[in-house]
């Protein structure tokens, strides 16, 4: 009798029959030379049960043109064996090889199979990976900065390396560092939807330390999605921001604060602010009023293309300090910038401050709002 789960595939050389969906397809390669050893696919079944599969290099041709990713199909004639490997994309310890009498059927009405799966990493859990490269991780974040690639020449071989940082949904920032065929994934999707609002999903990365820094780095298994239609990416849609109308001389801009600044800077998120406040939405948390008539210096950035006549909104990248001259930057609509003398801070917080580099009002919005101060409530940031 067939089996029809995954999880009873237990013994080596077993015949098995049953509706899976392909859930992640990607060319197996040599890290150190980017040369395609095999094709991968992860099965998942109707109880969310998955295994790795290997397809030898001499049957990629065959099978390649017949699965298509997150398609279901019946499966026949494989063999499978445990694994040893270290790198392995997922916990399941069996793995399926196709041989030239595997079968493969495609079902038209697609059953209720999971469509993906991963375990993901959060930055506290980090350090207890490093070293332990048996079992992948996964990362989502929001992509914040990525470098240019980057060529690397030994006696034996030329890599191509490239950084990301990902902000995760905690508020932590942390950096990525992918490797020959990712960085092409990673590429096109930059080249063709740009890097604003996008939240990846990197799959099958172990945790190093790379040049003194605890890091997620790519394997032979990583691929690179973007906002997928999964929990873990959608909760990056329901996030939200500070607003802070600021004033220098007789400037006024609003700066934009979104969760890991405004945790990192002032101890809360906009997201803890908007639960605290509660039912008092139109008035600003007593958090936010203690900021009024600070002195603050900016370093923000903004998009050419965005300015109009009426007043612009600047993200905020980072807050500094007052120097002992007390200088700060103003940002000018034509994109240029001029020093400013910063006043004295209120000792008292004001509404009305106007004070030159001045908070004079703050609120705490969703993320994307077309929040003004009588108008801060409830959008969604869009992922497409």
């Amino acid at each position: 009798m067939d089996s029809q789960s995954i999880r009873d595939l237990e013994s080596e050389k077993k015949i098995w029959s049953g509706q899976c969906r392909v859930s992640r397809m990607w060319f197996g390669v040599n890290v150190h030379t980017d040369k395609v050893l095999h094709f991968d696919l992860i099965l998942m079944d109707s109880k969310g049960n998955d295994i790795w599969v290997q397809i030898p290099l001499v049957l990629i041709e065959k099978f390649k043109k017949m699965l298509k990713e997150n398609h279901v199909y019946i499966i026949k004639n494989f063999d499978i064996n445990t694994t040893g490997m270290k790198y392995r994309p997922i916990g399941n310890p069996y793995l399926i090889k196709f041989s030239r009498k595997t079968t493969v059927h495609h079902v038209p009405e697609v059953p209720a199979i999971p469509t993906f799966k991963f375990s993901f990493l959060n930055a506290s859990q980090m350090a207890g990976k490093l070293g332990h490269v048996e079992i992948l991780s996964d990362v989502v974040g929001q992509l914040r900065t990525h470098s240019d690639a980057i060529t690397t020449t030994s006696l034996t071989r030329k890599t191509i390396r490239k950084g990301l940082t990902l902000q995760l949904i905690e508020g932590d920032v942390v950096k990525v560092v992918i490797w020959g065929r990712v960085i092409q994934q990673f590429d096109k999707i930059i080249d063709a939807h740009g890097d604003d609002q996008t939240i990846l999903v990197i799959s099958a990365v172990s945790v190093g330390d790379f040049k003194d820094e605890l890091s997620f780095l790519s394997s032979g298994s990583t691929v690179v999605y973007r906002n997928l239609d999964i929990p873990a990416v959608k909760a990056f849609a329901t996030g939200y921001r500070v607003q802070l109308e600021v004033q220098s001389d007789l400037k006024s801009a609003v700066f934009v604060l979104f969760e890991y600044e405004g945790k990192r800077y002032f101890g809360f998120s906009g997201h803890e602010l908007f639960l605290k406040n509660g039912q008092n939405g139109d008035l600003p948390p007593d958090e936010l009023l203690q900021l009024v008539g600070l002195t603050k210096k900016f370093h923000v950035k903004f998009k050419i293309n965005l300015f109009a006549d009426s007043q612009a909104d600047f993200t905020v990248l980072r807050i500094l300090e007052p120097t002992s001259k007390g200088e700060g930057y103003m940002i000018h609509k034509d994109g240029s910038s001029s020093s400013i003398a910063s006043g004295p801070a209120s000792s008292q917080p004001s509404s009305d401050q106007s004070g030159q580099s001045a908070i004079e009002k703050s609120i705490a919005t969703p993320v994307d709002s077309d929040a003004t101060p009588d108008n801060k409530l409830k959008r969604k940031m869009p992922l497409e």
